[in-house]
């Protein structure tokens, strides 16, 4: 008889230990699938998350590092060393990679009306925290000793309509035009329609600034109004003019290093603040960092953020979530194996005499080897394919529960960190202090995909091999007249 019909013979004739070993890798195969689903739908959270928060990267200096090697190397705060300036030269290096659809660069400085009026503040703290707020934004901007006589603030750029405040819709564009790379010479600007009213301004009138030291006056002419939004503006230092959105003016990054340069704040005009570049498509956020980071930049100065710490919040649970999944992966295939092996190898206990015959019949121990493997596959293959129908349940509600454990975790986590800390916080001349944390992702959607299914067989394959493998090596061992004669 073909060893292949006796193998579906004996897989229909011992139907009760037919049934448990379907039990047993039905278990392994939902649990296998469910840890395959769970790290598919995180990989496809991850995509969401990376086009929430937009494909933008950006080149900057490293402030963490500067001042970990300030507080290293002791300063005070009248000799503070220059922080790192990003030359424009380095910041062209990676205009030119893959998946750079644009780039902007962005400089900015405190700067003085000249021959109009900043838009006035109300004052609703008291002094003590008024000099509290210019002394921390003095260590946060450093603008030098004139920090005074700032109450406006430049916001410098390459492309004045890609900045964030307009894409995202807290600032708009209410009349005349963003100025562009063609304007980066030009003194053009951008100013509030509330400094405009106050002074009763219009496009194409020209306003004048002078730097804090007062040696520079730069005559700007006015190409665009702008509303700003300011609903969701954090108040913290909205007492100090140039903190307000309303007294903040926008204009070529060029003419805000000329000042930032006259300021005694950097020594080259060479230089930005930052550069950010748009990438064509956020999933292509990783591959671009990589490649950038291979550029000739000291990137021990320097650091590519991708929203990374946005990033990490939203996402840390839901890693966690599908790197236990995958650890349960390894876990429940080699331990499977080893349980389906054992199961085999107690079931050959009541096989021998069967074995001991065939044997003596002739039929080569690899035919019946064959047999068992064969055995094997049509079970695995009947508890797979169950659960295929069960797995999309089983991988819902486990990832659930985990997720839901990891969420509380990593508030609790948050809850015990330091008042005050980095994250989140990030403060710019222009006055906006912006809370920048974001919801972690506290549901994801688990679908069996095909490539699930595909890596789900492979498992099933190789937990079938392994499991019939030390039963094969007892099988080579058997010898038929021992076994039979045993038997009588």
């Amino acid at each position: 008889m073909n060893f292949l019909k006796r193998a579906f013979l004996s897989v229909t004739k011992r139907k009760a230990k037919s049934i448990i070993l379907i039990l047993v890798l039905g278990l392994i195969a939902n649990l296998v699938l469910a840890g395959l689903s769970i790290q598919t739908a995180t990989k496809k959270s991850g995509e969401l998350a990376r086009k929430k928060l937009g494909g933008t990267v950006i080149l900057q200096a490293d402030m963490r590092k500067y001042m970990q090697s300030l507080r290293e190397s002791g300063y005070s705060e009248e000799k503070r060393p220059e922080a790192p300036q990003l030359s424009i030269e380095d910041a062209n290096k990676l205009i030119k990679l893959n998946h750079v659809s644009g780039y902007n660069y962005i400089s900015s400085a405190l700067v003085e009306a000249d021959d109009f009026k900043p838009v006035d503040v109300e004052t609703a703290q008291s002094n003590d925290n008024s000099n509290n707020n210019r002394r921390w934004m003095r260590m946060g901007m450093g603008e030098g000793q004139n920090m005074a006589n700032a109450n406006i603030s430049l916001s410098g750029a390459l492309f004045s309509g890609l900045l964030t405040e307009f894409t995202e819709g807290t600032n708009k564009l209410i009349e005349g035009r963003h100025f562009t790379d063609e304007d980066r010479d030009k003194n053009v600007a951008i100013v509030e329609k509330n400094l405009v009213e106050k002074n009763s301004l219009k496009i194409g009138d020209k306003i004048k600034i002078k730097s804090l030291d007062g040696k520079q006056n730069i005559l700007f002419k006015i190409i665009g109004i702008y509303e700003a939004n300011t609903n969701n503006v954090n108040n913290m230092g909205m007492n100090l003019s140039f903190m307000s959105p309303y007294n903040k003016i926008y204009v070529p990054y060029i003419t805000a290093s000329k000042l930032k340069v006259s300021n005694m704040v950097t020594t080259s005009t060479n230089t930005i603040e930052s550069a950010i570049y748009y990438i064509d498509d956020p999933i292509n956020v990783e591959n671009f960092k990589n490649e950038a980071l291979k550029a000739n930049i000291d990137f021990t100065k320097f650091k590519l953020d991708a929203n990374d710490s946005l990033y990490k919040q939203m996402m840390g649970p839901i890693e966690n979530v599908a790197s236990f999944s995958k650890t349960i992966v390894y876990i429940i295939t080699l331990a499977g194996a080893a349980i389906l092996a054992l199961i085999i190898i107690l079931s050959l206990r009541d096989r021998k005499y069967e074995i001991g015959v065939l044997l003596s019949m002739g039929e080569s121990r690899i035919k019946i080897i064959g047999q068992l493997v064969v055995e094997t596959l049509i079970i695995t293959c009947i508890a797979f394919t169950i659960s295929t129908f069960t797995g999309k349940v089983v991988a819902q509600e486990l990832g659930d529960i985990l997720l839901k454990n990891e969420i509380k975790v990593s508030q609790t986590l948050e809850d015990q960190e330091v008042f005050g800390r980095q994250q989140g916080l990030r403060v710019g001349p222009g006055g906006i202090v912006r809370n920048l944390k974001v919801e972690p992702v506290d549901e994801f959607d688990v679908s069996v995909t095909a490539k699930d299914m595909k890596k789900l067989s492979l498992i099933g394959i190789l937990i079938v091999f392994i499991a019939t493998f030390l039963p094969a090596i007892s099988i080579l061992r058997f010898n038929p007249k021992t076994i039979l004669t045993r038997n009588e």
